[in-house]
């Protein structure tokens, strides 16, 4: 069996993050920058460009005149939309065909895209975090799937098959058969290319927020978004089996269980054309 552990150095080296991501994310963070400085770093991606326009004009922003630039969709929507738009739609094209057929990549990344707009809706409930840092979460929280998908398809394929015949869940089958799960090969992932600790945490304890560093809420939002996506059937990230929600997280962020469908209205994710993002 291959040692996924001992052969994560390789692979760190093997996906970098990408450079467009990292330059959005310093302009975002610069309260000196101007929607000008953001519009600039994106029009030099004609692709992208053509692909945030054709998401601002959608259904689900609902402006009765079409935008027509970058600079404009940034002033009318704000630096975070854009930016939220923007590094969704760098990953899903960084990372876009499987070499696993039992898990569709389209799927997978409409299950994350809309994780991060349910995570972002639960972010109103916990002040310590931004919203942006919840969506970036809630996009990512899976990126160890796609690296089992891209570096180790047999293996991720046998784990798949495995959560599928014994009812369990994908995080079980791959502790179960190759001695570790996504959640470490995403923290490794994340360590390497350097993300805020917040979202390192997010990732590595999104299926087990209870063992987070209890002063973080993050791991808590990115679970209960993770979780309601899977219970309202929304993209395919690999598991069969629904999570109940731990009460743990629902603590954390002072929720009741019967609340959750009031967050789930309030991201529109029913209204989102996630095609758009693929």
């Amino acid at each position: 069996m291959i040692d996924i552990r001992a052969e994560l150095g390789q692979i760190e080296n093997l996906a970098p993050f990408p450079s467009i991501v990292q330059r959005i994310l310093q302009i975002n963070g610069d309260p000196e920058s101007s929607a000008k400085d953001l519009s600039r770093c994106i029009k030099e991606d004609l692709s992208l460009t053509a692909r945030i326009l054709r998401i601002v004009n959608s259904a689900y922003f609902g402006f009765s005149r079409s935008i027509g630039n970058i600079e404009h969709a940034t002033v009318i929507l704000g630096f975070n939309e854009v930016v939220n738009i923007a590094m969704a739609l760098i990953l899903t094209r960084q990372y876009p065909g499987g070499r696993t057929p039992m898990l569709s990549r389209d799927q997978f990344w409409m299950h994350s895209v809309a994780t991060a707009y349910v995570a972002r809706a639960l972010s109103k409930k916990a002040r310590s975090i931004s919203a942006e840092d919840a969506f970036v979460a809630g996009l990512l929280h899976d990126i160890g799937k796609v690296v089992l998908d891209q570096f180790f398809p047999l293996e991720l394929e046998r784990a798949l098959t495995y959560a599928k015949e014994h009812d369990v869940s994908m995080r079980d089958a791959e502790l179960k058969l190759l001695g570790i799960d996504h959640c470490e090969i995403g923290t490794k992932i994340a360590e390497h290319w350097e993300l805020p600790q917040t979202l390192i945490e997010a990732i590595h304890h999104h299926h087990d927020p209870e063992n987070g560093p209890v002063e973080s809420m993050m791991p808590s939002v990115t679970h209960i978004a993770n979780g309601m996506c899977h219970m309202y059937n929304v993209g395919e990230s690999g598991t069969n089996v629904v999570e109940k929600t731990h009460v743990y997280a629902l603590e954390k962020l002072g929720l009741q269980e019967d609340e959750l469908d009031t967050i789930w209205d309030s991201a529109h994710v029913d209204e989102i054309d996630l095609n758009l993002y693929l």
